[in-house]
């Protein structure tokens, strides 16, 4: 199938129709995507990435006329989440969805808990906020807003 600018134009009009744009892909690239596109009108903007070895789940939102990457991506380096550990890293395929992904999926299960509740709050109250959700020692979930 060929894609013509008629298709991208119809793709666009389509994206533009949501009132909610929710980001899970943990891509730098993705989110200066959302920035740059012209959105037309104010959304509510979702960001949710696992951290490594799901320790924890980052969680963006803001409602605005365009994604403001600028402050999210420096809001993600603040938080202070752990870094990917190339060492154990299958290079190939490390996303939180893969099976070689350093997590059990009861831990997946439980960011995904957490990032849908996240999403239902955000819609309700679209506050520009970055909240990580973190396991401690005892296995329980603090909240920390950067």
């Amino acid at each position: 199938m060929r894609f013509d600018r008629g298709m991208a134009s119809d793709f666009a009009e389509n994206v533009r129709g949501y009132d909610v744009i929710v980001d899970c892909t943990g891509s730098d690239d993705t989110l200066e995507h959302l920035s740059d596109f012209d959105w037309q009108d104010e959304k509510t903007f979702i960001s949710l990435s696992m951290t490594w070895g799901a320790e924890g789940l980052l969680a963006f939102c803001a409602k605005e006329g365009s994604f403001p990457v600028i402050d999210a991506k420096n809001r993600f380096a603040k938080a202070g989440a752990p870094a990917v550990r190339h060492d154990e890293a299958n290079v190939e395929a490390i996303g939180c969805w893969h099976p070689v992904f350093p997590a059990s999926s009861d831990d997946v299960q439980q960011w995904a808990a957490l990032g849908s509740k996240f999403c239902r709050a955000a819609i309700i109250d679209s506050t520009r906020c970055l909240r990580y959700f973190r396991r401690n020692a005892s296995d329980g979930v603090e909240v920390i807003d950067v």
